[in-house]
């Protein structure tokens, strides 16, 4: 099935997990799809281009998802000709800029533009869901993560909900074989990414 937004994992679930409530149901689902974000680092996107400023070292990233960078995974620095043409800029070393959370980049003082470059900053980074502030629409996440990972964020809010004590849905045996599909997919999924850094050599370049 095609996953659009966190209430169509709600509608599988009731299924999967009857008799349980929706706000705990909800709830689970958010944490678990958080979670496994998290765990995996598996949510990558490219940020909306920055524009350069003649002499201004400190930028402010911009994103519409209900969700926090964990990671700068790679910044360029193009040129305006490097722009026009379609060009992916220059890969700067980590330690030639900083994060500060939740969104600021700043800058090493050798990489004072000396001139306005319009999109001349790209950046990629790791996400991981805002479990709080999440809205259950289809503008708030990466529709590209969630169907990825269906089932092993499923297999997580399923071995939650089963192993909560005294409910009439618990179930430690079944919460027991659920966790292990959690466990499967995430190791694949973090395996993924290692493999990705591995064989990226321009990285950090």
């Amino acid at each position: 099935m095609q996953i659009t937004c966190y209430k169509d994992f709600y509608e599988f679930m009731v299924l999967e997990v009857p008799r349980v409530t929706q706000p705990i149901l909800e709830q689970r689902i958010k944490e678990a799809a958080r979670i496994f974000a998290k765990e995996s680092e598996q949510w990558k996107e490219t940020l909306d281009s920055v524009h350069l400023r003649d002499g201004i070292v400190e930028y402010t990233l911009d994103w519409s998802w209900c969700a926090r960078i964990v990671r700068i995974d790679q910044l360029r620095i193009n040129t305006e000709a490097g722009v026009t043409e379609g060009d992916k800029g220059t890969v700067i070393n980590p330690s030639l800029y900083e994060f500060t959370a939740p969104d600021i980049i700043e800058l090493h003082d050798s990489l004072e533009p000396a001139a306005d470059v319009d999109k001349g900053l790209e950046v990629d980074v790791t996400l991981v869901p805002e479990v709080g502030e999440w809205p259950w629409n289809d503008d708030d996440h990466s529709i590209e993560f969630i169907n990825r990972w269906f089932d092993g964020i499923v297999a997580k809010a399923r071995a939650d909900l089963l192993r909560m004590g005294g409910k009439r849905w618990t179930d430690r045996e079944l919460a027991g074989v659920c966790q292990q599909e959690y466990l499967r997919d995430l190791n694949k999924a973090k395996g993924e990414v290692s493999r990705k850094y591995k064989n990226n050599s321009t990285i950090g370049a």
